[in-house]
């Protein structure tokens, strides 16, 4: 006798997996609800905000339309739809679903936001001020009894600052410091706040790096003033992080707030009474690793995996800190053979004392920047050796950061002089790689727009990976390849994907070309969607000034012709260490000009794709397995510490 179907479990079990990122499994189940029941409101809902987070910003607003269909007075899934419909580009539907979510709730913050932003983009500047008052209004109704507005005003920065609109968060925080002039956290964003993700043009990167460097002064000699357990308060953002994205050297600019951070969080931790860590006198080495997430991903597969595997156990005890929380699935099915200490449920105090009484030697942040917290935590003394990592490729500035471990084949000849710290290649990639390819799906190109007749040049880089400077790079590709197609993806965010798009469509139009003609935005795609959309591709666009480690990795499992120009730091030469490491030197351009002249050529001449996709599949079995990486990593720690 067959069960018979249980909506409500189904649809329970399609939001635990949708809180678990596994949208698959996720849109499953709700379709096999809609089997049973094809107007299901709650099926059709989360349908849609998977379609959001996957970048199908089209299916996104069929779903949340049927939906209305069984619910029409339902304020949250206008207010959704609106968003869906904003991602499209049909910004007059998005506000109309804006306004239709604010008649049915008038104090519906997230609409009262995305109406103002939405206001100012279409140059209705006294609406947009309307709703943004309306908007602050409602937030400090909300707030809890005895709290001032400048509260309502700073969490309303931050909503502005996530959609982009960097002007209106900084007059937010302007506001609540006007109100509350030892407001921490709005004294910190208002120097974060300067940096954008992405710049609308090229002059606005000088004018951003000047304003953060005024502000940071400003911040420095403030927070001296402050009582030291409330200080570390202004250091709720990671924004800094973005300046690598700049091909310009940030060494002075971080080494100037990383100074402040440490500085700001050793007078935390003395009056915390957090004690100054010793060396132990143990048999084996202490080895500690700060990770935001213990699970797959870039930072784990690339760096963090291979140096845990392979790491002498008689020799030296492993233990990994974990930042968000983890999951008993994703470590088990990782098989990892260190101690794991989840630190996602500790304040700032008991991670540093969990820390601090594990008795680590060495400890190793392979991502600082990419977290807050582990940002924070990297600006204290919690180890008689600190290191960071290329998991985010840049210094960290930070005095508290003894080495940074770096690899051979990524650094140039005069890399010392781009760190605070001292630096340690690593040989070779610095990584002992483990080959895991996903297995290719099945991919229909013309579901995403793509002509699978046309080349297909992948660029696949998140979208503030495109520095402005660069955009004409790939317009000029475009014009001497005028049947090929540029292939990038959309980001989670949209508006981030947004901006991109209008400044690449600027750029076309100045050359009298249309984007939409030689431009696709696909949604992202999972992992085995990629593999299969790269093994159908004709070459990969690696970006300028920031390169991809992960994603020329995968071009090179497809055996895809990557294309690179050689940047000036770690960030913008870790896809031409790996073509290095292959003996494919002929894939690195020296100059913009280079890079567009092989681009061209790689399309045009089949003969020569085909040679070079041969030759990577031939050599590729020679990036993996490096376990010396690891003995280096090994012999370093014990130098280091015998210098301590």
């Amino acid at each position: 006798m067959v069960a018979a179907f249980d909506i409500d479990e189904a649809l329970r079990r399609a939001l635990a997996a949708y809180n678990d990122r596994n949208f698959a499994l996720a849109g499953d189940l709700c379709r096999a609800v809609l089997e049973h029941d094809n107007r299901h409101f709650g099926a059709y809902s989360l349908l849609g905000a998977i379609a959001m987070i996957q970048g199908q910003a089209a299916e996104a607003v069929s779903a949340f339309g049927k939906a209305l269909v069984s619910r029409p007075t339902d304020a949250q899934t206008f207010f959704q739809r609106g968003r869906a419909l904003a991602a499209l580009g049909d910004l007059a539907r998005a506000l109309e679903d804006y306004r239709r979510a604010l008649a049915l709730q008038p104090d519906h913050p997230e609409a009262l936001v995305h109406l103002a932003v939405g206001l100012k983009a279409a140059g209705q500047v006294h609406g947009a001020q309307a709703a943004y008052e309306q908007s602050l209004q409602v937030r400090r109704q909300r707030l809890a009894l005895g709290r001032d507005d400048f509260v309502a005003r700073y969490a309303l920065s931050k909503e502005f600052q996530q959609m982009g609109d960097l002007a209106s968060a900084l007059a937010l925080c302007r506001e609540a410091l006007a109100i509350n002039p030892d407001y921490v956290p709005a004294r910190g964003a208002l120097a974060h706040y300067q940096i954008p993700t992405i710049y609308d043009d090229v002059d606005e990167v000088a004018t951003s790096r000047a304003a953060f460097a005024h502000e940071l002064a400003a911040l420095a000699a403030w927070l001296d003033t402050r009582p030291p357990l409330e200080a570390y308060l202004a250091f709720e953002t990671t924004r800094v992080f973005f300046l690598a994205y700049q091909e310009q050297t940030n060494i002075e600019l971080l080494a100037h707030y990383g100074e402040v951070c440490a500085r700001t969080m050793a007078r935390w931790q003395r009056a915390r009474g957090l004690a100054a860590p010793t060396r132990s006198c143990r048999d084996k080495v202490r080895l500690g690793i700060v990770l935001a997430h213990v699970r797959s991903g870039p930072v784990w597969d690339t760096l963090v995996r291979g140096w845990v595997e392979h790491v002498d156990r008689g020799a030296f005890d492993v233990c990994i800190f974990a930042i968000e929380p983890t999951r008993g699935e994703d470590t088990d099915a990782m098989r990892i053979p260190a101690t794991v200490l989840d630190l996602a449920d500790k304040d700032l105090h008991e991670s540093a004392r969990t820390i601090l009484d594990a008795a680590i030697d060495v400890l190793v942040y392979p991502e600082v920047g990419m977290n807050r917290k582990v940002a924070v935590l990297a600006s204290l003394r919690l180890a008689p050796v600190q290191a960071a990592s290329w998991g985010h490729p840049e210094t960290t500035g930070l005095p508290t950061i003894d080495y940074f471990l770096s690899a051979q084949a990524l650094e140039p000849a005069d890399a010392q002089a781009n760190y605070t710290e001292r630096l340690v290649a690593l040989p070779g990639l610095g990584c002992c790689y483990m080959a895991d390819p996903a297995a290719a799906g099945e991919i229909s190109l013309a579901t995403f727009g793509i002509d699978p007749g046309r080349p297909v040049l992948i660029c696949p880089g998140t979208p503030f990976k495109y520095a402005a400077p660069f955009d004409d790079v790939l317009v000029e590709i475009a014009a001497r390849l005028p049947a090929g197609q540029l292939v990038f993806f959309e980001y989670e965010r949209l508006h981030y994907t947004r901006k991109l798009q209008a400044r690449l469509r600027e750029a076309f139009m100045r050359r009298g070309m249309r984007m939409e003609e030689h431009v696709v935005f696909a949604p992202w795609l999972d992992a085995s969607a990629f593999v299969a959309l790269l093994k159908r591709s004709t070459l990969m666009l690696d970006t300028i000034g920031f390169s991809g480690f992960n994603t020329a990795m995968r071009a090179i499992e497809a055996s895809l012709p990557i294309v690179t120009r050689e940047g000036r730091y770690l960030r913008g030469r870790l896809a031409s260490g790996i073509l290095r490491e292959l003996g494919l030197n002929e894939l690195i351009a020296a100059d913009e000009s280079a890079y567009v002249d092989l681009a061209v050529e790689l399309a045009r001449d089949e003969a020569y794709n085909a040679s070079i996709r041969q030759g990577i599949a031939a050599r590729r079995h020679s990036l993996y397995q490096h376990v010396e990486a690891v003995r280096a990593l090994e012999r370093f720690c014990l130098e280091a510490l015998r210098k301590t």
